[in-house]
């Protein structure tokens, strides 16, 4: 098996670390949730491999994407496949995160799983935590601090961190990952923290000789949310193009609902655009939008749908190069 001649694996982390320290964070109002922003796998850029197809399935509880490779070279090829995540505030602050309550696992959060035609791969993980960018995780492993704080018991978290010895609250408070006070309520010690945990999923993936290659992912967005009212904020309608046919829709399920009445807004970023590393277009693109139930309503900038179901809309294109990123807003009456 030919494989390639430099050692990818450092080069594609990096890259995709520096995408995640891009990646879009977009916070709303105080009563909002930010939207983390995610998109498919990617792998480092080659010539040998195009896609003949990709199947894009987008809801607010699932995101499913099956890709058809087709290795363009007569000798077999490994390249290498990841998944960054979107950097995860880890913090005791409000920062309005739509994280799980309980999580399984307090690193694959969005429970990602991906399979190679139809086996399933147990990918490696880098796992990182970042201050503005700079790698942290060496300092937060020599005082025996989890990476993450996800499923686990915050006072005993903090506990942690208020018992080390003075010369380790130093270095954690120099390098900005904690932050030291005096409670006056308590008289103790208390204890902020704050940084972002990188998760980067990946993999050696054997492209055969003259065979294609179905690699297929699926994992639960991190979606944002905010409180829908009437007269609509300007930035809604220029992130979701909402049109007025949505807006009267809104405006009738809103008048139903009696005075001074909300609906639950939820939001999904995809990412379309940065993971273009394979030979050409997209042979074929095919885009499913799931508004979850019939009554919700849903907004998009995305043109050229059509509705194929009471909660589904579609768009199919051959030779596709995407142009930009999938943003989607679903009204409802109540967040499940």
């Amino acid at each position: 098996m030919l494989a390639f001649r430099f050692d990818p694996r450092p080069a594609l982390l990096a890259a995709c670390a520096a995408w995640l320290l891009i990646s879009p964070i977009e916070a709303r109002a105080n009563d909002s949730m930010a939207v983390l922003a995610a998109g498919g796998i990617r792998l480092t850029r080659t010539d040998a491999i195009s896609m003949k197809s990709e199947d894009l399935y987008v809801s607010v509880k699932k995101v499913r994407v099956r890709y058809l490779f087709h290795h363009e070279t007569p000798q077999p090829v490994t390249a290498l496949m990841a998944f960054p995540m979107p950097l995860i505030p880890i913090n005791n602050l409000d920062e309005n995160i739509g994280l799980p309550d309980s999580p399984p696992d307090p690193v694959n959060l969005m429970d990602f799983k991906v399979w190679a035609d139809g086996r399933p791969i147990t990918p490696q993980v880098q796992v990182r935590a970042l201050v503005n960018g700079l790698d942290k995780t060496a300092i937060l492993k020599k005082y025996a601090i989890p990476l993450s704080d996800q499923g686990g018991d915050p006072e005993a978290f903090e506990k942690h961190l208020t018992s080390l010895p003075p010369a380790a609250r130093a270095e954690l408070q120099r390098n900005k990952l904690v932050s030291y006070w005096k409670n006056p309520y308590t008289g103790g010690l208390s204890a902020n923290y704050r940084w972002d945990l990188e998760v980067i999923f990946h993999w050696n993936q054997p492209f055969p000789k003259g065979r294609d290659v179905t690699i297929t992912h699926e994992y639960r967005p991190i979606a944002g949310s905010f409180f829908y009212a009437q007269p609509e904020e300007p930035w809604v309608h220029k992130t979701y193009c909402t049109d007025r046919a949505f807006r009267n829709a809104a405006a009738r399920r809103l008048r139903t609902k009696g005075e001074n009445a909300l609906l639950m807004a939820s939001t999904v970023h995809y990412i379309l655009t940065t993971a273009n590393n394979w030979a050409g277009s997209i042979g074929r693109f095919h885009l499913t939008l799931d508004k979850g139930k019939p009554q919700n309503l849903l907004s998009t900038c995305w043109e050229g749908l059509r509705k194929t179901s009471p909660t589904r809309f579609e768009f199919s294109a051959r030779n596709f190069v995407p142009k930009g990123e999938l943003k989607m807003l679903v009204l409802q009456d109540s967040w499940e």
